[in-house]
Formats: structure tokens, C-alpha cells, sequence
């Protein structure tokens, strides 16, 4: 309830050009953190406030145009490759809402009771998947629009 009261009145303040990043606090934090963060938090406002977190299914938005056979061979690709930009989104919405912060808190909790050299092995396979994602994520980005 707090959260949307402050993201209430950002916008209300600032305009919806405000980004409002919830997981950072008012404490520094390095710029690759922020950059990290901006994208997570466009992507999660993207689906859960432009998009209804896709309720209905990707595929039903377009079940009127996809069936029609008046549509152009190139219409059709291209509500296809949208359809898969979508799916690729939402996909990148379930990591980073839900699977992100538990790798991170997986890898918080294994402090001190696994060799340190695991931590490492672990924090690097996060960095690189985390990076995979982003990079996925400045792919489709072009389809972040409603």
C-alpha cells in the first residue's frame, strides 16, 4: 500500500516520467546497480501498468487479426514477430520479478556456509545470465510501446 502511495505521488509531483525504483534505497549505489534497476523497473511497470500484466493471454490479443485471410503475408509475419517480442518480454518479466530476487537472496543466504569460491562461481553465473536477460531486454525494447 506504501509502495503505491509513493508511486502515486512521484507521478503526482513529477509526471509519469519518473522512474520509481523500489528496491533502491536512499543509500549510494554504483551506477551499473542503477542502470541494472532502471531496466528491471521499466520492464516490470511496462507489464503490470501499461500491459495488465497480460491478462488474456498474448496470443488473444490478436486472435481477431491472426486468422483473417484478407492480411498480407508481411502483416502476418509481423503480428507474429510481435506475438514472439511479447512472449520474449513476458518472459523476461517472470526473471526479472520473481526469479532475480530469489537468485539473489539464494546467493545472500549461502554466505558462510559454502566455500567462498562457490559464492564466487555462483555470483558470476548470476552476472552473466543477469547480463543475457538485459541484453535480450535492449532486443525487444523496441516493442515496449501500448
Amino acid at each position: 500500500m506504501l509502495e503505491r502511495f509513493k508511486r502515486w505521488l512521484a507521478d503526482f509531483l513529477f509526471g509519469s516520467q519518473v522512474l520509481y525504483m523500489d528496491r533502491l534505497g536512499r543509500e549510494w549505489q554504483d551506477r551499473d546497480i542503477i542502470l541494472e534497476e532502471a531496466c528491471r523497473q521499466i520492464l516490470i511497470d511496462f507489464v503490470e501498468l501499461e500491459e495488465n500484466g497480460y491478462e488474456g493471454g498474448i496470443e488473444e490479443r490478436y486472435a481477431d487479426y491472426l486468422p483473417v485471410g484478407s492480411n498480407t503475408m508481411l502483416e502476418y509475419a509481423s503480428m507474429h514477430r510481435q506475438i514472439d517480442r511479447e512472449k520474449q518480454i513476458f518472459e523476461l518479466y517472470k526473471w526479472f520479478k520473481y526469479e532475480q530476487p530469489r537468485l539473489q537472496l539464494r546467493i545472500i543466504e549461502m554466505h558462510g556456509q559454502v566455500p567462498s569460491a562457490t559464492i564466487s562461481k555462483m555470483e558470476e553465473d548470476y552476472r552473466e545470465v543477469l547480463t543475457e536477460n538485459l541484453k535480450t531486454l535492449m532486443e525487444v525494447r523496441g516493442s515496449l510501446w501500448t
